[in-house]
């Protein structure tokens, strides 16, 4: 019984824990997030009724032949990170102690660490400012400096930085020039080319990095690539022990434990399958900051060179350090793309001050009660564009799938302003039509194009595009999908009517505080729920 007691002691702290590690990491904004693209659980689901659960299997190898027919490579070797690959690919060209390796001066510990793991030394080679990738310029004096000391480096490793290739025309004319190889640091850049062609396969070995903030990931994992198969044949043997081909344990090189699991390859092939939309919304991202800071002088969006295109892992921007940037600016640049800019001098009633203050009111209560929407930033009534106000909420993740839960959630959150409208007022408003506009669109998305109506079942229909489609479900269907669209957002108002009720007085104190205020930030707002 004692025994039972203490259990139920341990796991209850265990779970107290765990939940104080959420409440933190909800609070964390992630350089860059992964995601799930959907098709990785069937692979891995294979791998384990399949009982290849250890290194190697036929998810380590497809995965494997997808990366190479995806950058347009013959051959490449799964491993354990791109750390690894960078390793074996110095191993390959024999660099050993005393050895010289140029490197990348911009960039991260693990495109040097390797060089020193063979006790071989780096030098590091300025980056330009075009690109923040090693400078052509820089390389040719390093070279014509090495030349004259007569000891000319072994192995050249470029590092595309943060998705955006290097200049490889002139950097790889330089490296031909003095017959030394090149390893390219594609670890942030899978995706990405140059002219036309994909980054990592330009010098003598190319490698890619899937860590979790890559642009896909197998949680953590590399690859090795190259057009010399007999290379990555050799980097294979290294990778799983060296281990000789033999009926029994048998070592005759340094071998390293390096080879990628069969699980986590299920992993990476369900996330190769994406990688071009995962790009197309990076890139929306960095347009959308790029928009947002337009306006103000001292913040350059980083440079995307005409020579390619980049992966746009990271968006990234250099800021004057002479100016005073604030946080404040970054987030009113944001705010007036998202938005649109601040009208103070659009003149408001009293009245329509108080129907705004409620109308806001509504979203912000109704969505701090809902598990997916909870995340208020800001509830503001100024006008900004052509919306008498606003609820803003954070974004602690770059999400590129949405559940189901999470779409009826936003349902019910667009709903709370018309629902409070009409509890508190007793009258409807204009003010409502946007959000029953992309209310409706979630719902009848949720019902003809993701399946999520279990009514209608799990189909994608497109009467308006695909009128053909009228013939193989009927034309009762269109009644069908209109009855269900209308069931969610009745279903949704309801629910919005229900928890305003049960938080009226919530509701009264947060409508006279916009009165009031006007802006109220995300610790005032969650300052009204303390008591």
């Amino acid at each position: 019984m004692e025994v039972l007691k203490e259990r139920e002691s341990l796991q209850k702290k265990e779970a107290e824990r765990i939940e104080v590690t959420k409440q933190k990491e909800n609070k964390r904004i992630y350089l860059a997030s992964p995601h799930m693209g959907g098709l990785e659980e069937s692979f891995i689901k294979e791998a384990f009724d399949t009982n290849w659960i250890a290194p190697l299997g036929p998810n380590v190898n497809n995965f494997e032949k997808e990366v190479a027919e995806y950058v347009g490579i013959k051959d490449a070797a799964a491993l354990i990170s791109g750390t690894s690959a960078i390793h074996l690919a110095i191993k390959l060209l024999g660099i050993k102690e005393g050895d010289t390796v140029f490197c990348s001066d911009l960039t991260f510990a693990a495109s040097c660490n390797p060089i020193m793991y063979e006790k071989a030394t780096p030098v590091f080679i300025d980056s330009e400012y075009d690109s923040f990738n090693m400078s052509p310029t820089a390389l040719k004096k390093a070279f014509q400096c090495y030349e004259k000391k007569g000891t000319l480096p072994k192995a050249v490793i470029v590092v595309h930085l943060y998705g955006q290739a290097a200049n490889m025309d002139e950097i790889m004319e330089i490296c031909n020039k003095y017959n030394v190889p090149v390893i390219e640091d594609a670890a942030e850049s899978l995706g990405a080319t140059y002219k036309g062609q994909q980054t990592g396969t330009f010098g003598k070995y190319g490698i890619y990095s899937f860590n979790g903030n890559k642009i896909i990931t197998t949680s953590g994992g590399g690859m090795l690539v190259s057009n010399d198969d007999e290379s990555i044949k050799k980097a294979r043997f290294w990778a799983t022990q060296a281990r000789d081909n033999a009926r029994y344990y048998q070592h005759t090189e340094l071998g390293y434990n390096y080879r990628m699991s069969n699980i986590v390859a299920g992993i990476g092939r369900g996330q190769i399958r994406v990688i071009n939309e995962r790009i197309t919304k990076k890139k929306y991202i960095y347009e959308k900051y790029k928009e947002a800071f337009k306006d103000i002088p001292d913040i350059d969006m980083a440079n995307i060179c005409q020579y390619g295109d980049p992966n746009y892992w990271l968006s990234i921007a250099t800021i004057n350090k002479e100016k005073a940037i604030t946080n404040k600016d970054i987030d009113d640049a944001l705010k007036k793309v998202t938005v649109g800019v601040e009208k103070h001098s659009r003149i408001m009633s009293d009245k329509d001050k108080r129907l705004t203050a409620y109308h806001e009111a509504g979203h912000a209560i109704v969505s701090r009660f809902l598990e997916t929407q909870k995340d208020i930033k800001e509830v503001s009534i100024i006008p900004r564009g052509v919306a008498g106000g606003y609820t803003m909420y954070k974004t602690n993740e770059d999400k590129y799938y949405v559940s189901k839960t999470e779409m009826l959630e936003k349902l019910i959150a667009l709903l709370g302003g018309r629902a409070s409208e009409k509890l508190i007022l007793n009258d409807v408003s204009t003010g409502a039509s946007n959000d029953f506009e992309v209310a409706t669109d979630i719902a009848k998305k949720m019902v003809t194009i993701y399946g999520m109506s279990d009514k209608i079942g799990p189909l994608s229909i497109n009467l308006e595009k695909e009128p053909y489609q009228m013939q193989i479900f009927g034309e009762s269907i269109e009644n069908e999908i209109g009855k269900e669209v209308k069931r969610l957002i009745d279903e949704a108002y309801a629910k919005a009517q229900a928890i305003l009720i049960e938080h009226i007085d919530k509701l009264h104190e947060l409508a006279a505080v916009l009165i009031e205020k006007e802006v109220i930030s995300e610790e005032e707002f969650e300052k009204i729920f303390e008591d």
